[in-house]
C-alpha cells in the first residue's frame, strides 16, 4: 500500500519497500526484545538497509535512515494484546 501512493518515490521497487519494512521490524525486535543482548547501532541499521534495498540506496539519504532508526528505538510499538477480528474493538 505504501509503495503504490508514495509520490516521492522512496524506494526503486516494490519488493525493497517490502525488504525495509522487514527490517523495521527486526529492528524493533532487536531493539526492545529483553532477549537480545546486544542492540543494533545505527551503523549496523544501515549497512542492512543498503543489502536489503541496493537499488534505492542513492534515494535514501542519511537522515532518513537516522529519522527511522531514532524512531524505532526511542519509541517501541505495540500490538494489542487481544481483539476482536469481526468488529475491531481492542481490549
Amino acid at each position: 500500500m505504501f509503495y503504490e501512493n508514495d509520490k516521492k518515490q522512496t524506494f526503486f521497487n516494490k519488493g525493497e519497500a517490502y525488504e525495509f519494512a522487514y527490517l523495521i521490524i527486526v529492528l524493533q525486535t532487536c531493539q526492545h526484545n529483553p532477549s537480545v543482548k546486544q542492540k543494533t547501532d545505527i551503523k549496523a541499521f544501515i549497512e542492512s538497509a543498503n543489502l536489503a534495498c541496493p537499488k534505492s540506496k542513492d534515494r535514501l539519504d542519511q537522515t532518513f535512515y537516522e529519522h527511522i532508526y531514532n524512531s524505532v528505538t526511542n519509541n517501541p510499538f505495540y500490538t494489542p494484546s487481544s481483539r476482536s477480528l469481526i468488529d475491531e474493538n481492542f481490549n
